[in-house]
């Protein structure tokens, strides 16, 4: 079970979110050099160092900050496998396995699970040696002890240049082998995601409805731990804007998701959310109203993913009532 929250030095976006650390524990991390250092790009040979100074924030779910941070989804597994000495999981697959066919179905060998909630699909092609905030699921779907990827929310790949085949050649293979579902948010998507890994049955998308999609996940993770990675950006931008944009789903059906997929068994071996809004100068002094809407929608995620927390009050004094720790690691 998760406890409490978990903030990384990248800005000021959860920071100011004077409710949401009034209602929930809290540890704030100070990398040095600062974790903003790694905005947009990773080098690989960071990753383990990276992984370690991580190790305070398990157990908690992780405030990322940007979606320019995402990224660091990739050391936070690594964190996560390397302390629950995760067992390598088998790579080899039946063939099109992917989206509920036989092998998908089937229990699946020891390792780790990974949802992502994401208007983008993660999977551009990064420059050679790092990872990228739109580009770490391929890195990640390498590694021995991740056993399946459900990815979810994705946007109008067709459109965006996202189903090219020379994109697709870091997750061909994990989808046709039973290792990457793809839920989008439309029929249409779907329809084209099953053409450009063809041949694979048409996955389930959110104009399915939430709870096929929920159904599907689960059988195709199958038991064991799960880590959850969220990026706001899957949120259309009229309800919750944000830099990035490309998101479909409405606040409602995103929160149903989560609470889905925890209702339904979902072991959270961990958890992080990034995609915040940064406050503009022009508010200096005052809130935000975007930033507002972001911490409400913050809120309403830690009741589904930190079940039991008492929801916060008004007035009082800036972060009272939270149980603060403080921890600076070096690189």
């Amino acid at each position: 079970m998760l406890q409490g929250i978990a903030v990384l030095d990248t800005g000021g976006a959860i920071t100011r979110q004077v409710r949401l650390l009034k209602a929930h524990p809290t540890t704030f991390v100070t990398l040095h050099p600062p974790a903003r250092t790694y905005r947009f790009f990773l080098h690989h040979a960071q990753l383990p160092r990276l992984a370690r100074r991580l190790s305070p924030v398990l157990g908690r779910v992780t405030f990322l900050g940007t979606g320019e941070y995402h990224h660091l989804t990739a050391a936070l597994l690594h964190a996560v496998a390397s302390a629950a000495e995760v067992r390598p999981a088998a790579v080899a697959r039946a063939a099109f396995g992917a989206y509920g066919t036989s092998a998908a179905e089937s229990a699946r060998p020891p390792g780790m699970g990974l949802v992502v909630l994401d208007a983008h699909p993660e999977w551009s092609i990064a420059p050679a040696g790092y990872v990228h905030c739109g580009s770490w699921l391929p890195h990640v779907l390498s590694q021995p002890w991740l056993r399946a990827v459900a990815l979810v929310g994705v946007g109008a790949l067709e459109t965006q240049g996202m189903l090219d085949p020379r994109v697709l050649f870091g997750v061909q293979t994990a989808v046709r082998s039973g290792r990457l579902s793809v839920h989008p948010a439309r029929r249409s998507t779907a329809r084209a995601i099953a053409q450009a890994f063809g041949p694979v049955d048409v996955p389930a998308s959110l104009e399915d409805g939430v709870d096929a999609v929920v159904a599907d996940v689960l059988t195709f993770l199958g038991p064991g731990p799960a880590y959850l990675s969220i990026d706001k950006d899957v949120v259309a931008p009229e309800e919750l804007p944000n830099a990035w944009g490309g998101g479909e789903l409405s606040v409602g059906e995103t929160l149903r998701l989560v609470e889905g997929l925890l209702a339904g068994g979902l072991e959270p071996a961990g958890a992080d959310v990034c995609g915040e809004w940064e406050p503009s100068f022009g508010f200096a002094g005052r809130t935000d109203p975007v930033l507002l809407r972001h911490e409400a929608f913050n809120l309403r995620l830690l009741e589904r993913l930190l079940p039991g927390r008492a929801a916060p009050r008004a007035g009082g004094r800036r972060h009272a009532g939270a149980e603060e720790t403080e921890r600076t690691l070096s690189r």
